[in-house]
């Protein structure tokens, strides 16, 4: 043995390169392994790279070995680890063949991931229920059919309705579920609610003979499909109103036809009954408005029902509002969305009203033609009677 130069080890081409570097005490002395025959000889500087290999995988890289059974790691009886009582073992061409390819199924699995997390399933965020417009009719009158509709949009790739339901307060009277169930409408029978089941759809439901029972605040609840299960919900009160049971007017005197004379002040009363709410009352004469000086209101009375009946009064001097000795006089009672009118015709006395021509004639006025026509007209009826 040459001190100092004889090192063993093995040919890198019989199975990969094995040894041991160990310092010597002062002696300048390299230990390696004993090759077959009895010869030492120096192998070379290990430089952290692996030498290629026939297959197909890529090297590892510096300073990243895995731990492979068989690498171990000698320690210093202080537990510290060095460089020089590092026991290296490479591993074969097929374990790492065998780590390259469990590296590139696990990237596979994540580009996979992430495509089907980018193409084929949406975030539940971008899915949202749009209710754009509500219509329930604010004071339908008792007996009325009723259209409720419920207008949405939903928002989405393929973003499907799961179901519309309809409340009045907390009662669910109908609902109409997704197109791809074989049944989808619903309805279910509360006091004041009867559904007209085939009349309504998946936007609207048909409340047939409503009553005073069948007002309330009115929900639509839209639902999108699971699993998100987004939502939105709308609502609207609504009130049946009963209308005037009857509106008359009344004339003081109470002559048929009622005629009036120039100087004797008109008095007039508009009565609607049993109306719920109460009816709004106004006046019209020859199709316009009265003077609100000549409008007197008057207390009406409610019954045990919450029924209740007002009156309005109208009082004014004639020749005002007339045209050609006639007022056409219309009182209007209005209950929610509701007008009730009645009519009635006056007349001016053609004698009073050539009278009224005979006083402004000796005044130096002139009167239309009319008036003269019917001031002899008066004349004539006169002399008849008489």
């Amino acid at each position: 043995m040459k001190t100092g130069e004889e090192v063993g080890g093995v040919d890198p081409g019989e199975g990969g390169r094995e040894g041991v570097v160990q310092q010597g005490s002062g002696s300048g002395q390299s230990v390696g392994g004993r090759a077959p025959g009895g010869t030492y000889r120096r192998p070379a500087p290990w430089t952290g790279q692996h030498e290629p290999v026939s297959q197909p995988c890529l090297p590892l890289p510096p300073r990243a070995l895995p731990t492979f059974p068989g690498n171990t790691r000698d320690t210093h009886p202080d537990g510290t680890a060095s460089k020089e009582n590092l026991v290296v073992t490479n591993p074969s061409p097929a374990a790492r063949c065998a780590r390259v390819e469990r590296m590139d199924r696990l990237l596979l699995l994540r580009v996979a991931a992430l495509l089907i997390l980018g193409r084929g399933v949406r975030p539940y965020s971008d899915k949202t229920v749009e209710i754009v417009e509500l219509v329930v009719p604010e004071s339908p009158k008792v007996g009325d059919d009723v259209t409720l509709t419920c207008r949405f949009n939903l928002v989405g790739n393929n973003h499907r309705l799961y179901t519309v339901n309809w409340w009045r307060g907390k009662d669910q009277f109908y609902t109409y579920k997704g197109a791809a169930n074989n049944n989808p409408k619903h309805a279910y029978t509360f006091r004041g609610i009867n559904v007209k089941e085939e009349a309504s759809t998946e936007e609207s439901v048909v409340l047939q003979d409503v009553s005073e029972e069948t007002s309330g605040l009115f929900k639509c609840e839209v639902m999108g499909e699971g699993p998100s299960f987004r939502t939105a919900v709308a609502n609207k009160t609504m009130t049946v109103v009963i209308p005037p049971s009857q509106v008359q007017i009344f004339t003081r005197p109470s002559s048929n036809p009622p005629v009036y004379h120039i100087g004797e002040r008109i008095h007039m009363n508009c009565t609607a009954r049993n109306a719920k709410p109460r009816a709004d009352l106004y006046w019209e004469i020859n199709n316009s408005p009265v003077n609100e000086r000549d409008v007197q209101p008057r207390a009406g009375y409610e019954d045990h029902r919450g029924r209740v009946t007002s009156t309005l009064s109208l009082s004014w001097d004639p020749p005002a509002y007339f045209k050609d000795s006639v007022a056409r006089v219309a009182c209007h009672a209005v209950v929610g969305e509701h007008r009730t009118t009645v009519t009635k015709d006056i007349y001016l006395d053609p004698a009073s009203s050539a009278a009224l021509n005979h006083l402004y004639a000796s005044a130096g006025c002139k009167l239309s033609a009319a008036w003269t026509l019917l001031g002899l007209a008066s004349l004539l009826l006169n002399r008849r009677v008489l």
